[in-house]
């Protein structure tokens, strides 16, 4: 329905100017209907403000002078509240126009307010009181004319057989149906009053009411406490069936009659419980929503965003995760978990994944072991009853606890000692020096090259190594290995060359002594 507020001006104006400033009831207007419409006829001298808010975030607010008459229609269904804020000096200095439609003033004096109710596209006034039915005149008795009847006061219990109707409504002739009590008049109430007048006895006042009083009010049934000035249960009209059920059990039904545990609540979709600290003790406002559907079980942040902590996903195995009474261990997999958290799987997938997704690569501690004391990481090979230990200590430890002594030991400078040997792979040993066609570098070029560059061929300089601060033990130990195979073949020549000597030397000697 497309809302339509006007103001209406002309046919109140000569008249309004002559009301007081203030109506003697105190009111700085007069609410009047007229089928779908209603208007606030000026009851004060000055301009006023006023304000109505309605259903879907309808809101009006302008301001008028004395003799306007603003009035809306056209609303859409729904309840309404209206203020009216007297504007305390309209003189002209202070106005501003604003295209004809309304006025401002600097200074603004007495409030105003109500409610008011549309139905069918008729308005209905909400903030009064509907009026009891009038008592039926008596009967005339002994010649009196309409004197008031005498109430009936039975000293006894009494007894009806039959049905009884109360109320000012109540016909001679009332068809019952199967109806044993009933009570027929507008404001339906039926109050208990306790007369207890010793402070030892529960004296408080209680009231079943149907319905409101108020134009335009709420259908409903509700119990009252009269002196505490509460209604701590209320049911509207137009509740489903079965909304409350308790059961012969004791089971509570919410939208069902056959209840099969204590509390049991159905809806078609997501059927939620919720918890909601409303900040009247003084706390921060919070609220949270236990739920379920076809797709999880969930608990919602609604303060935040609606974010969901904690899911469980339809036909999760038992055991699941469960905590431990006594020590609170966490088990995952296991309803009896040995350890603070204990996973337990038989299926081939028992592992512990962190999983840091960030974008932006970084180095991150992922898992972190704290003790006051060394810190010890335990692996059990349990088909042979093996154990192998990480320690922090001292230094960190690698050790075989059934066995004497410290496999593996690294202290903070970086020293490494391992209680055996040590072995790298290694696919590639220079054997290849010893192939017929490996140019090894002729010794004078060797010793230019060592000049120049004060390292040998194919070994990185000090340089390079400072500059990394590494050095692949591998690789090293593969060209130290290539070096000393080379020297090998230097040594050769070297002794061929001897020999060669030694040869020409012995030829020499041998002349020498046959020329004597």
């Amino acid at each position: 329905m497309k809302i339509r507020a006007f103001v209406s001006v002309a046919a109140l104006a000569l008249v309004l100017l002559a009301v007081p400033a203030m109506a003697a009831d105190g009111n700085l207007a007069r609410v009047a209907i007229n089928g779908n419409a209603i208007d606030w006829q000026p009851m004060t001298q000055n301009g006023f403000e006023l304000a109505v808010t309605g259903p879907n975030g309808f809101h009006f607010q302008d301001t008028f002078r004395s003799s306007d008459v603003p009035s809306l229609s056209g609303l859409e269904d729904g309840q309404y509240r209206y203020e009216i804020r007297a504007l305390a000096e309209l003189q002209h200095r202070n106005i501003v126009r604003d295209n004809d439609q309304g006025l401002t003033a600097n200074t603004r004096g007495e409030t105003q307010s109500g409610y008011f109710r549309v139905v069918g596209g008729a308005v209905m006034r909400q903030d009064t009181q509907e009026e009891a039915n009038a008592p039926a005149p008596a009967a005339p008795q002994g010649g009196l004319q309409n004197a008031p009847a005498a109430d009936q006061v039975i000293l006894d219990d009494l007894i009806v057989d039959g049905s009884a109707c109360i109320g000012m409504d109540c016909v001679n002739g009332e068809s019952f149906g199967f109806d044993t009590l009933r009570l027929k008049e507008n404001n339906l109430r039926i109050k208990a009053q306790d007369t207890s007048n010793s402070a030892s006895f529960p004296s408080n006042d209680w009231q079943i009411t149907f319905n409101d009083s108020s134009n335009g009010g709420a259908n409903k049934f509700s119990i009252d406490d009269i002196d505490g000035g509460r209604t701590p249960f209320t049911i509207e009209a137009g509740a489903p069936s079965n909304s409350l059920y308790v059961d012969d059990g004791g089971r509570v039904g919410l939208g069902k009659s056959t209840p099969v545990v204590e509390l049991h609540i159905v809806d078609g979709d997501s059927p939620t419980i919720r918890l909601e600290q409303d900040g009247s003790s003084g706390f921060t406002a919070q609220t949270w929503d236990l739920a379920g559907n076809e797709a999880n079980f969930f608990v919602r942040d609604v303060t935040n965003a609606s974010k969901l902590p904690f899911k469980v996903f339809p036909n999760a195995p038992t055991n699941a995760l469960t905590i431990e009474g006594t020590t609170g261990d966490i088990g995952v997999g296991t309803q009896s978990p040995a350890a603070s958290i204990h996973v337990v799987r038989s299926n081939e997938t028992a592992n512990i994944l962190v999983d840091e997704n960030n974008g932006t690569a970084a180095a991150r501690t992922l898992m972190q072991l704290e003790n006051n004391g060394s810190v010890r990481l335990e692996l059990i090979r349990s088909d042979v009853n093996a154990t192998w230990q990480i320690t922090h200590a001292a230094n960190f430890l690698i050790n075989d606890p059934d066995v004497a002594g410290t496999e593996f030991s690294l202290d903070s400078s970086g020293n490494l000692e391992i209680a055996g040997g040590l072995t790298t792979a290694m696919n590639n040993l220079p054997d290849y020096v010893f192939e017929d066609d490996y140019q090894l570098m002729p010794m004078d070029e060797l010793e230019q090259f060592i000049t120049a560059n004060r390292h040998l061929p194919n070994l990185p300089s000090a340089a390079k190594v400072a500059e990394t601060g590494q050095v692949n033990l591998t690789e090293m130990h593969r060209l130290l290995l290539e070096k000393v195979e080379e020297l090998t073949l230097y040594t050769l020549q070297q002794q061929d060359a001897i020999e060669e000597l030694r040869v020409q030397n012995t030829e020499l000697k041998t002349l020498l002594e046959a020329s004597k």
